[in-house]
């Protein structure tokens, strides 16, 4: 059902989508306007650097749609129509941008 949500997490999944465009406009139609969007998703060093666990995930045949640095992922939800309310890096195997949003076309 439409904006019925107050809350929706799509959380490590949007790098490994194709069109993850397509899943931000589902999220935007089930979401209410004033309700908040959680998404953690691993980042990459600038340079497309990749770490050990990186490495070793491509190796075993892991890929990844889109090896987005923290920037160009806050810059990727941005240019798809939402705000950024708080966001900070968990270090980690992979590190994660922890990023919640709010709806710009609500």
């Amino acid at each position: 059902m439409d904006k019925s949500f107050d809350v929706v997490v799509i959380a490590n999944a949007l790098h490994i989508i194709p069109n993850p465009e397509k899943a931000l406009a589902e999220i935007r139609r089930v979401l209410k306007d004033d309700g908040v969007l959680i998404a953690p998703n691993f980042i990459f060093k600038a340079g497309g650097k990749r770490n050990l666990w990186q490495r070793i995930l491509s190796l075993v045949g892991v890929r990844f749609a889109h090896e987005w640095t923290e920037d160009e992922y806050k810059s990727f939800l941005k240019a798809n129509g939402w705000t950024i309310e708080m966001s900070y890096v968990l270090k980690g195997r992979i590190d994660l941008a922890y990023v919640e949003c709010k709806n710009n076309y609500s």
